[in-house]
């Protein structure tokens, strides 16, 4: 899991530093085509590197995948729409619309099939959901504050793109640092608190990260940025451990796509509306300056709008931490590598138990 965790943290690394390049070198439009050559080696590796899990009896439940794929482009499509069109517009009023009628719809449909692709029994667990909520509060936060500091060191700063890229290494180093140190300290003493610590960091680099103005150095930006990934890195490992844990064989893949999916739609929706957010503030901003639009006074409102994104943000990782205090009950750590061996050779070692979640 710490490697796992690790791995996503290298992974923003190279797409914030490649894409810096490609923008720089050829085109923004690059950094789309790149996926193509990428998912081209995973299509040769996967069959020869990754083992077939077995099969099952039993019909795809292609109800559910078409309502539930529709609703979520739907809500996303509408919640993007409002940056541009607000929230009365009907182009925005239309596809929310569609997309509560059609996710309505596909909880009603895995009510009653008998093989849904998503038991809503997945749920019932509350460390599990719990983790769920949690990695959506943290994707809907974190994915946009990346997004925005980009612009914000390009923008306001006049960063090249490669500058900015670079300029997000240390992040992408202490995530990783910290994912592999996490994934060892919850075999002694549970995840409980390295998950509230973590949402705890969260939030305060959020917080520090709402002070930025327009004159703030790199100094100023790197010390939130740092308490941002320490927080993170402790995060992701717990949670992912607490989403697969007791689950059946069968659903292992099906908790972790739950895991990623929630944190991938975070980022899409909280991109969208703290997007909103944040133009409405800057447009406030340039509105209240009368027409006197200077370099300075433009600067002053892109920041202005993205630390009224930063606001919000650290309030959805508000919502993480109380999720994590009161949802949360996992109370044993999670057995020891060692603990393991020994269960497997026999031998009677004073370890704690494998924690399962109830």
């Amino acid at each position: 899991m710490g490697v796992y965790a690790a791995m996503s943290a290298s992974g923003l690394a190279i797409g914030l530093l490649l894409g810096g390049v490609l923008t720089s070198y050829a085109s923004w439009r690059w950094i789309f085509f790149i996926n193509v050559p990428i998912a081209a080696v995973g299509l040769v590796l996967a069959p020869r590197a990754l083992k077939e899990s077995p099969g099952r009896p039993g019909h795809l439940d292609a109800p559910g995948a078409v309502t539930v794929t529709a609703g979520m482009i739907a809500l996303v499509f509408g919640v993007t729409n409002a940056t541009s069109h607000g929230w009365g517009a009907l182009g925005t009023l239309l596809p929310l619309v569609a997309a509560a009628v059609l996710l309505a719809g596909f909880l009603a449909i895995e009510r009653v099939q008998p093989a849904p692709l998503m038991p809503l029994s997945i749920f019932a667990n509350r460390n599990r959901a719990g983790a769920y909520g949690i990695m959506l509060a943290l994707g809907t936060s974190t994915f946009a504050v990346f997004f925005f500091l980009i612009q914000y060191l390009q923008d306001v700063h006049h960063y090249s793109p490669i500058r900015a890229g670079l300029a997000f290494l240390p992040v992408a180093a202490v995530m990783m640092a910290t994912a592999l140190f996490t994934a060892r300290v919850i075999t002694r003493i549970g995840i409980r608190v390295p998950l509230l610590v973590g949402a705890a960091l969260v939030f305060s680099g959020m917080a520090w990260l709402t002070q930025l103005t327009a004159s703030s150095d790199y100094l100023d930006l790197l010390g939130p940025l740092l308490i941002l990934a320490l927080g993170m890195g402790q995060c992701f490992v717990p949670l992912t451990v607490t989403a697969v844990a007791g689950v059946k064989d069968n659903e292992t893949g099906l908790s972790s796509a739950l895991l990623n999916t929630a944190q991938q739609i975070g980022g899409a929706l909280g991109l969208a509306v703290l997007g909103t957010v944040s133009a409405s503030a800057i447009r406030s901003r340039l509105a209240a300056s009368h027409g006197h639009l200077s370099a300075a006074a433009v600067a002053s409102a892109t920041t202005h709008g993205y630390t009224d994104a930063f606001t919000v943000a650290a309030l959805l990782t508000v919502a993480a931490f109380i999720v994590s205090v009161t949802v949360i009950r996992v109370k044993n750590p999670v057995p020891a590598p060692r603990a393991d061996r020994a269960r497997t050779t026999g031998q009677s070692l004073a370890a704690p138990a494998a924690s399962t979640t109830s």
